[in-house]
This record gives C-alpha cells, sequence and structure tokens, in this order.
C-alpha cells in the first residue's frame, strides 16, 4: 500500500515516471488561434518570464505563451491546471515543442489532453442600453478615470490626434487618414504592451465586436503594416487584434453587451480594467472612443 501512496504522491506533484528528468505541468485549454504543433522537435526560446506567464517565442517569430489559471484564455495562451512558478526559466533559454509539449530543461508542458479554446469574436448588434450601462459603469470606476495617468502632454496630444484621425478615416472611409492615425498611435508609450497599443487594441474589439460599425478590415491593415514598430509582445496581441482573435475578457464583454444585463457589462468591464498597470482601462478607452 505504501508503494502506491508514494506513486499517487510522486504523480501528483507532477514527476513524469516514464521520463525521470522531467516534471510534467498539464495545460487545461489551448487557444486554437496557435501555430500548429511540429511533428519533429522545432526550437523554442523564451523571451520573457513573469509571476503568471511565460513567453516563448519559436522559430518563425510566433509567441506562444504559458500562463496560469488566473490569466486565463488568450489568442496565444496555454493555460495550465494549476498555478506555477516560472523560476525555471530564464530569457534566452532554449527549448523545444512537438507534438503536444513543449520542453524547457527538466520541465514539460503537456496539453494531450487540454481542450481547445476559440479566441475568434463575432460580431453582434449592441443594445443602446447596453452600451449606455457600460459607459455609466465606466463613469465610477477609478482606473478608468485614471487611464491616462502618468502621460506627458506631448504624448498625450499625440495620442488624441491618432484617435481623432482612425475615428475621421473610419467614418469617412479614408484609408490615409487611419494609416496617419494609426502610426502616432503604434508604439506610443512606454512597456511591453505601450498606450497607444492599447489603445489600438479596444478600438480593433469594438470593430469586431459591435455589427453597426464598420468592418475592420481597413484599420486592421494599417496596424498590420505598422506592426514593426511596437514591441515584439504587443506586436504578438495587435496580430492577433486585426484577425478578431481577443482574449478571454472581451469575450465575457460580448455576452455581457448581448444580454444587456448592466451588472454582467460592469463585471466584464472590471476584468478588463484590471489587465496590467492601465493596459485594460486604456483598452477600454479605445473601445469607447470607436
Amino acid at each position: 500500500m505504501w508503494l502506491c501512496l508514494l506513486f499517487c504522491t510522486i504523480t501528483a506533484l507532477g514527476y513524469d515516471l516514464a521520463m525521470p528528468h522531467h516534471f510534467v505541468h498539464p495545460a487545461r485549454s489551448v487557444s486554437l488561434a496557435l501555430p500548429q504543433s511540429p511533428d519533429h522537435p522545432h526550437p523554442l526560446r523564451v523571451l520573457s518570464v513573469h509571476r503568471r506567464a511565460l513567453n516563448l517565442l519559436d522559430d518563425a517569430g510566433n509567441i506562444i505563451a504559458v500562463v496560469t489559471p488566473e490569466v486565463g484564455n488568450g489568442p496565444f495562451n496555454i493555460v495550465l491546471t494549476q498555478s506555477l512558478a516560472f523560476d525555471f526559466a530564464a530569457p534566452g533559454q532554449d527549448g523545444f515543442w512537438q507534438g503536444t509539449s513543449l520542453t524547457l530543461g527538466d520541465h514539460r508542458i503537456e496539453w494531450a489532453r487540454a481542450r481547445f479554446w476559440n479566441p475568434g469574436l463575432t460580431s453582434i448588434f449592441i443594445p443602446q442600453p447596453a452600451l449606455a450601462a457600460l459607459r455609466d459603469c465606466m463613469q465610477e470606476a477609478s482606473a478608468f478615470q485614471d487611464r491616462w495617468k502618468g502621460i506627458d502632454k506631448r504624448t498625450m496630444l499625440r495620442m488624441q490626434s491618432g484617435v481623432e484621425s482612425i475615428v475621421r478615416g473610419l467614418k469617412d472611409e479614408e484609408r490615409e487618414t487611419l494609416r496617419r492615425g494609426v502610426s502616432r498611435l503604434i508604439g506610443l508609450g512606454p512597456g511591453l504592451t505601450p498606450a497607444g497599443d492599447d489603445v489600438l487594441l479596444g478600438m480593433l474589439a469594438r470593430l469586431w465586436l459591435d455589427a453597426a460599425q464598420p468592418a475592420a478590415t481597413e484599420l486592421g491593415q494599417c496596424v498590420r503594416d505598422a506592426a514593426a514598430m511596437t514591441t515584439r509582445i504587443s506586436r504578438a496581441w495587435l496580430q492577433h487584434a486585426v484577425r478578431g482573435q481577443f482574449d478571454a475578457r472581451w469575450h465575457a464583454m460580448q455576452a455581457a453587451l448581448l444580454i444587456a444585463d448592466d451588472t454582467a457589462i460592469c463585471d466584464a468591464a472590471h476584468r478588463i480594467l484590471n489587465v496590467g498597470a492601465s493596459s485594460g482601462p486604456q483598452a477600454m478607452a479605445g473601445f469607447l472612443l470607436t
């Protein structure tokens, strides 16, 4: 009986008896937007390590994020079944992926039994009372009211000019005006996801989600053309956004707006506001300004 207890304890800790030098960390869900996993070992490199996310780069330049359950589903996420400290990984570290697993040193992420998650938003007609409820909720949200805190005047003026150009370009169907607006926003501000990029992501979310808005095609093409002007992580978010692929928070917002439930709308909005130090509030600003 003690052998059974020992075996159960070891496997519960994630130790792989078939490969005695590996700890296995199972995933519960995987984005359908991730590139198809190769049949043979392909190299991966650790791009960055965070408390709840491990960002990896494949040989084609795609980002693959291994995240804890607290982060949840996203367009390039592999979501673990349990929280995990990523202290076994370091930027620049080499690894590989093949089939339904990726390996870094003694650790293997395995998603053979994970469910696949579709990050694509579908357009809906948003009831006007639902949009009004969202705006009212944001008026009372301190995080939203402080969305531009710490941004200098020069950056703010460029931000406003960029947003105005995009709104005008969408209304008048002028690609050059859209392009000019995108060039003013993309890469604008410090951090892994600059403020201008967060606003662009929110604008793209509105275009994809709201059937009453113009198609996202033209703005998406302008963003795609300018993507090299921003950080690698932010570029990945925007490249997925131009294809209508967003994380689970925006899907929750879509569901709440569709049923026009004030409480659900406010709850979904606050989940978005909680993203990063200011990324969520700035993305929500982009959504409401479009």
